[in-house]
C-alpha cells in the first residue's frame, strides 16, 4: 500500500512512500502542527502517522517546504 500526500492548490505530489505498508491503510492522522507538538515530533513541515491492516503504524514526516530538494 502507498502513501501519498499532495498540495492540493498546486496539484503537486508532496510526499510518496512504496510499499509503506504490506496491506491496506485503515486509518491515517496529522499530527497537530502546536509548538507543543513541534517540541516532540520537531519543525517538520507535516507529521503524518499511517494504521494498518498488516499492525503496524509508520511515522511519516516531511521537512519544511524551503528545504526540499527539487
Amino acid at each position: 500500500m502507498h502513501v501519498l500526500k499532495y498540495i492540493f492548490i498546486f496539484f503537486q505530489r508532496l510526499y510518496y512512500v512504496k510499499e509503506a505498508h504490506s496491506i491496506f491503510v485503515t486509518g491515517l492522522a496529522f499530527m497537530p502542527s502546536s509548538e507543543a507538538a513541534q517540541a516532540i515530533t520537531g519543525n517538520q513541515d507535516f507529521t503524518l502517522l499511517s494504521i494498518s491492516a498488516d499492525n503496524t503504524i509508520r511515522l511519516h514526516q516531511v521537512a519544511p517546504r524551503g528545504q526540499l530538494l527539487l
